[in-house]
């Protein structure tokens, strides 16, 4: 499972970090207000990559504001 997890963050930071997508960041953090959005757009990406991952393996992946105990 380790080396899962190592192996999808390095995919989804490689996707967050992609030439396209630090072009558009770059864009974007020029200003003091893009500069948030362009680091959530690149968390977004990041989070969404290493879900899909994570699920190709058959892992099943949890949002980070859900609790899988809830009741």
């Amino acid at each position: 499972m380790q080396n899962d997890t190592l192996f999808c963050k390095d995919q989804a930071k490689m996707a967050a970090n992609s030439a396209e997508r630090q072009a558009g960041a770059f864009l974007l953090g020029a200003t003091i207000i893009g500069t948030p959005v362009a680091y959530e757009m690149e968390k977004t990406k990041q989070r969404e990559v290493f879900a899909e991952c994570m699920t190709a393996k058959g892992y099943t992946v949890f949002p980070a504001d859900d609790d899988p105990n809830k009741t």
